[in-house]
């Protein structure tokens, strides 16, 4: 019942301008590696970031996430965030759930454990700053 009225109330806040979703999303721990995910009027800049550096043969550095920062646009499906990439080449869905007090971003896999264990996931995405 909670999940149901969740995702009634997100889809509602989604409904009146989809505001509720827009800002920056970060991993909601201490994180040495992880997703950056910009949010603004139906676009989106995914990005990842590490502090591990590795270095190539000729000791210049490797791009650790190639083919990031990913671009496009993102329509909020209920309780869903599906991101199409530019170029049509593919997409990703994220799954907004309100815990602990705030709004969360969960990949399938994080969202598919908490359904299973009702376990929170570890280092979920969060809005910085007002995270209504």
């Amino acid at each position: 019942m909670v999940l149901r009225l969740t995702s009634a109330a997100l889809l509602l806040a989604c409904l009146s301008g989809c505001k509720a979703v827009d800002g920056t999303w970060l991993p909601g721990c201490a994180a040495y590696a992880g997703d950056r995910l910009e949010l603004h009027g139906g676009a989106f800049t995914w990005d990842k970031f590490t502090d591990a550096v590795e270095i190539d043969k000729a000791g210049n550095p490797v791009d650790p996430f190639p083919g990031y920062p990913k671009t496009g646009t993102y329509e909020v499906d209920g309780d869903r965030i599906v991101l199409s990439f530019d170029g049509g080449t593919a997409s990703q869905v994220f799954h907004l759930h309100r815990s602990r007090g705030k709004l969360e971003l969960y990949t399938d896999t994080q969202f598919a454990e908490w359904k299973k264990s009702n376990n929170y996931p570890d280092c979920v995405l969060t809005r910085v700053g007002n995270n209504g």
